[in-house]
């Protein structure tokens, strides 16, 4: 199906007209449009597919466990009339199968009846395991949703092949591909796109690679067909308004009414009000169907359909609701840490352990993945549910933080342990797919005594007052000491109680030179020889910082002027502050009517101060006071009188060799109601900037068109976001910052949100108008970003590099520390599982688990095939033509196959002198299975 193409850069946050048809069906009305008698035509021979469902929040204005009362009920009421009504053909449960978990968790009775009906497909589950926001999670989260939820679906006995969006607030440029990916061809949403421009409800979504989807939009909801009347008359007047409205927009002559809504109970008499109509209605039929059964009517009916291309944001109204980009970005930035920690270092490192012999533990990454979506549905990590649900995620986090963290560790010290060098040594692991020089930093232990029951510290300090370092070629390695401090470490055994290890423990931090792909390089400790090597300090004046790239000076007012030695060009008024009244609520922001903008630009005068100064790292504190209206004014319109101090400190750093200024802001907030941003003029005329999206970069324009009304400035963002020209630009890195804004000024300013503080859930119907004291942010916020100038634009300067590598930093780890009897556990597990002791000193100093050729491949995956014991790569082509990938494994591998999202085998792929070659399109994710015989045994 193809036609012409449509480009663009519900029950929440819609039209006035959406909510007028909303306010008709709750009043088992039909549509108000409809009331101008649209004639319809019975030449057309419309069919009419009622689906019975219901849209289930897991969590929003009320918690989860409450939530969950609900929906057991439901499902029990859902199972009775399956069971006593073999008339009701089917019912549809909402497209995701965390459901199914959370029912059986209170009513394990009853799988097998919840089983029986799914394999009979009068219960449709799947295809995602929850119905998470697109724009706030990464792309490899996005992906696993579907890889879960689909395997659960099938256990179950079938997996629904619908992509249904039903309320994702918006929706990525790469989801065509993605659905492709799992052999869906199909998508019904409900945002995103609406109805303008004589814009029909199907149509065809393509993605930048080409990969195209079947969609329908649900542009009267999903609740269309709410409740239909009992008696028949009623019954048919409400029908077929709701037809006559939906006609005009129809190509297909297949309609779509959604008979049910957010956690309400099954329609139980529906299927016989339906029998009752049938051949009732003038040219048309109507019958109790499914989402797979409309998908495929409007396939048979082979009409050419017009082509929409690219991201789904558009915001007429506020539909997308934009402001949950910034809503409780606390959130956000604990999601970005868990991704980071399960995607690029815990499944990498367990990769690496693997392939050498080591335990791949697929129980607890599933498990770890499992809690982590939880918190992905789109009122969790939206931040626009009530203040209780919020609290609940914040231990999921943490409980995701510590299995993640304990996983890479594992790993890191099971490879350590094999390396070929003496103890004490430092192992520096890279998980990113490229060479990285970067800064490390480290603790190097050095005993006080043998581990003890007792855990008295000893009487003396044998430790000396320094060491040496050394790369494994032989060089000397400069190191900086942040910290020196006496601690007790815990050792732990599977085969008795915890003992004390006393160490002197000297933190410091140095440059990792050219560590592998995918890899590790190992650094020797020598703890007798301690020789000093002479090097310039990166603070060369006062309240300034300079190394071979970078010069940077703090201005009285805070700010920053930068200097890119290698263009000459210069940023100036860096890292001001702006903060302004916020008279919203979690799902729109909304200035006041008399706002009062408060920038640290040139208005502030700064505390500067030195924190560190040495040849490796310098930072600087630079500390302001924001005197802020304490919130909004009583009558909603502007700000209050009575003020407050909120304290900012910045920390500003340098590292030898980097070519990006990292700034950690600490915000002491002490006002509600307001929104403080980070300003970054570039100096740069331009209308668009560049920012990571899933799989894709999506360039937009800083302004949304004129006609629509309503709709949001602030975008999207996962690690960067760049504005440049044809001769360089300034790209400003995050962790978790997930908005930005371009703004319409002459200097080309980026604004990065920090903090947006509200008092309500919803102020304008896109929810209930529930107090969230907890969405003010009050009290102590921290955000991590960092600038990063360059020549040319962001593909030459390849500025996601820099993008995830700041969020990802160089983990290292001692060999033969305390932590190594932790090990033991492992190796206990391994005698347990049949499988080899470890052996130790037989791995090289510096080696790599996978080169990937050329620079513009992504590595999005690395981890172990779900049901084969076989490295799985997924990589993506940043760029916006083919490209030839080459992947060259660190170990000798035997076979290769280019495989699905679903990790199913689709065509082996050779395996010539140790390399593997593929193409890919413009775009296009590649995901690549990899075996070999000499290892995993």
């Amino acid at each position: 199906m193809a036609g012409s193409s449509r480009k663009h850069t519900g029950r929440k946050g819609r039209t006035a007209q959406d909510a007028r048809n909303d306010a008709a069906v709750q009043a088992n009305e039909a549509p108000a449009e409809s009331t101008d008698a649209v004639a319809i035509d019975g030449k057309k021979g419309l069919t009419l597919h009622v689906v019975s469902h219901t849209h289930w929040d897991r969590e929003w204005y009320l918690t989860y466990q409450r939530f969950r009362m609900r929906l057991v009920e439901v499902i029990d009421n859902v199972l009775h009339t399956l069971d006593t009504d073999p008339a009701f053909r089917c019912f549809h449960l909402d497209g995701q199968t965390i459901v199914l978990e959370d029912y059986l968790q209170v009513r394990p009775q009853n799988e097998q009846r919840v089983r029986r009906y799914v394999r009979e497909g009068r219960l449709l589950v799947g295809p995602w395991y929850q119905l998470m926001d697109e724009f706030l999670v990464s792309g490899e989260s996005i992906v696993r949703s579907l890889f879960v939820g689909r395997r659960i679906a099938r256990d179950f006995g079938s997996s629904m092949p619908v992509g249904y969006l039903a309320d994702q607030f918006g929706n990525i440029s790469q989801m065509p591909q993605i659905l492709r990916g799992f052999g869906i061809d199909n998508c019904i949403l409900g945002r995103g796109i609406q109805l303008e421009y004589n814009w029909p409800v199907e149509f065809v979504w393509r993605s930048p690679d080409g990969s195209a989807v079947l969609c329908s939009l649900m542009a009267w909801w999903y609740n269309n067909a709410q409740r239909i009347p009992a008696e028949e008359e009623p019954a048919r007047e409400f029908i077929l308004r709701i037809a006559g409205a939906m006609t005009p927009h129809c190509r297909s002559g297949q309609l779509l009414l959604m008979n049910g809504v957010d956690h309400l109970d099954v329609q139980d008499d529906v299927a016989g009000i339906i029998a009752e109509l049938d051949g009732k209605l003038p040219g048309m039929s109507i019958r109790h169907s499914s989402l797979p059964e409309y998908i495929a009517a409007v396939k048979d009916t082979g009409i050419d359909l017009p082509v929409f291309e690219g991201e789904m944001r558009e915001d007429r109204g506020g539909s997308v609701l934009a402001g949950v980009l910034s809503s409780r970005l606390y959130l956000k930035q604990a999601n970005s840490r868990c991704e980071c920690l399960l995607e690029r270092e815990a499944e990498p490192l367990a990769s690496l352990a693997f392939i050498h012999g080591e335990l791949y533990d697929r129980d607890f990454f599933r498990y770890a993945w499992k809690l982590l979506m939880w918190n992905h549905p789109h009122d969790s990590i939206c931040g626009c549910s009530h203040d209780q649900v919020h609290r609940e995620m914040v231990p999921r986090f943490d409980e995701v933080e510590q299995i993640g963290e304990d996983l890479a560790l594992r790993a890191a010290h099971a490879v350590a342990a094999r390396v070929d060098c003496p103890s004490p040594a430092l192992v520096v692991f890279n998980t990113l797919g490229f060479h990285r020089t970067d800064l490390v930093h480290a603790q190097v232990d050095f005993p006080l005594g043998p581990p003890t029951r007792d855990g008295v510290r000893p009487g003396r300090d044998p430790g000396g007052e320094g060491f040496s370092l050394w790369d494994d070629v032989g060089r000397e390695v400069v190191y900086q000491v942040s910290d020196v401090e006496v601690v007790a470490q815990s050792v732990l055994s599977p085969i008795e109680l915890p003992l004390v290890q006393w160490v002197k423990r000297f933190h410091i931090k140095f440059i990792g030179e050219d560590i592998p792909s995918l890899g590790y390089r190992t650094y020797r400790v020598d703890p007798f020889v301690r020789k000093r090597v002479d090097s310039p300090s990166l603070a060369p004046y006062a309240n300034a910082l300079e190394n071979e790239s970078l010069l940077l000076e703090i201005a009285p007012d805070g700010t920053l002027h930068l200097l890119e030695k290698a263009t000459e060009r210069d940023y100036e008024g860096a890292n001001a502050f702006e903060d302004g009244g916020d008279c919203g609520d979690e799902y729109h922001y909304r200035p006041p009517l008399r706002d009062e903008v408060v920038c640290t630009a040139r208005a502030a005068t700064a505390r500067v101060s030195m924190v560190e100064c040495g040849p490796v790292l310098a930072s600087y504190r630079v500390d302001l006071d924001l005197d802020l209206p304490v919130r909004r004014s009583p009558d909603g319109r502007g700000r209050s009188p009575e003020r407050q101090i909120s304290r900012i400190s910045s920390l500003v750093s340098l590292a030898a060799g980097s070519s990006r200024v990292e700034i950690c802001t600490t915000i002491e907030n002490a006002s509600s109601d307001h929104r403080l941003r980070v300003l970054f003029p570039t100096g740069i005329v331009t209308e668009e900037a560049t920012a990571e999206g899933q799989f894709d970069v999506i360039t937009r324009r800083s302004r949304p068109p004129a006609d629509w009304a309503g709709a949001a400035p602030t975008r999207p963002q996962q690690s960067f976001v760049d504005i440049s020209d044809d001769a360089d630009g300034l790209c400003i890195l995050n962790r978790g910052l997930t908005e930005y804004e371009l703004l319409d000024d002459q200097d080309g300013t980026l604004a990065i949100t920090l903090l947006r503080c509200v008092g309500f859930l919803s102020g304008s119907g896109d929810g209930p108008g529930i107090a969230t004291p907890d969405a003010q942010c009050l009290g102590k916020r921290v955000a991590h970003y960092a600038l990063f100038p360059h020549a040319g634009d962001w593909l030459d300067a390849r500025v996601w590099q820099e993008g995830h590598a700041f969020r990802t930093p160089l983990r290292c780890v001692q060999k033969g520390a305390a932590y190594a009897g932790e090990l033991d556990t492992v190796h206990r597990q391994h005698w347990r599982r049949g499988h080899s002791d470890i052996q130790t000193g037989t791995l090289p100093t510096n080696d790599s688990l996978l080169e990937i050729q050329p620079e513009f491949i992504i590595v999005s995956a690395v981890k172990v095939a779900e049901e084969r014991d076989s490295l799985v790569v997924r990589i993506y082509n940043m760029k916006t033509e083919p490209v030839e990938s080459v992947l060259v494994p660190g170990f000798e591998c035997s076979r290769a196959w280019r495989v699905n999202l679903d990790e199913d085998r689709l065509c082996e792929l050779p395996v010539t002198g140790g390399r593997i070659t593929l193409e890919l399109g413009i775009r296009e994710i590649g995901t690549i299975e990899l075996e070999g015989d000499q290892i995993w045994r």
